[in-house]
């Protein structure tokens, strides 16, 4: 039902998080949920930086504040690992937006040559989390999309005149660019048109031709 406006609860920081977690585990009102969006991780993965930061400020009175040190990005990534886990042993449906970030392969570059290949290699588009909590989060997801819109065009409702629209679409198939596919026992489309989640839903239980 597309009309009907989901329930909404505000995240700003890192302790938000952790209170809609408990509530989605142990409310009993949590129960007449079946799908749950958390939007975004990217987000979420600063907040966890920065409360990591706020706790050790805190501990260490001689810590510079706002400093950034290395292991806060470990004590951080570690808190994002356990949230993966915890909302993957949830009853309710998940639904996680990422934001994306682009990548370049990572090599040695000895001499004209080896430079020369890093220039011309093809940009990954992945999620913009750290490595680590990056694929914790791939390991524990059934569907890894990516959204985008496409130029299409098509006759105008109720004429025979060709209009050039935006069509959103969720890409699902391996791709060499993107970190995408899906683990599902049927044939998925490559993607699915003005994407939804029972559209979603359908593909993943019964196939390519739903």
């Amino acid at each position: 039902m597309t009309e009907k406006q989901p329930d909404l609860w505000p995240i700003e920081k890192w302790e938000d998080v952790d209170e809609a977690y408990k509530f989605l585990r142990h409310s009993k009102e949590a129960r007449q949920y079946e799908w749950v969006v958390w939007d975004s991780f990217t987000k979420f993965n600063d907040y966890a930086l920065r409360w990591i930061m706020k706790k050790e400020e805190d501990r260490d009175l001689s810590r510079r504040p706002g400093f950034i040190d290395g292991r806060d990005y470990n004590k951080s990534g570690r808190v994002m690992k356990d949230l993966i886990i915890n909302l993957h042993g949830l009853p309710q449906n998940l639904v996680i937006t990422v934001q994306e970030k682009a990548e370049k392969p990572k090599g040695s570059y000895d001499d004209e040559a080896d430079e020369a290949a890093e220039n011309t290699a093809k940009v990954r588009y992945v999620a913009d989390l750290p490595p680590g909590v990056r694929a914790t989060l791939y390991s524990e997801v059934e569907v890894i999309g990516r959204l985008y819109v496409a130029r299409v065009r098509g006759r105008k409702r109720g004429t025979d005149e060709i209009v050039t629209v935006n069509q959103r679409r969720l890409w699902l198939a391996p791709h060499e660019l993107y970190d995408t596919g899906a683990r599902s026992e049927y044939q998925l489309p490559d993607f699915i048109k003005s994407p939804t989640l029972p559209k979603l839903v359908a593909a993943m239980t019964q196939g390519e031709a739903a």
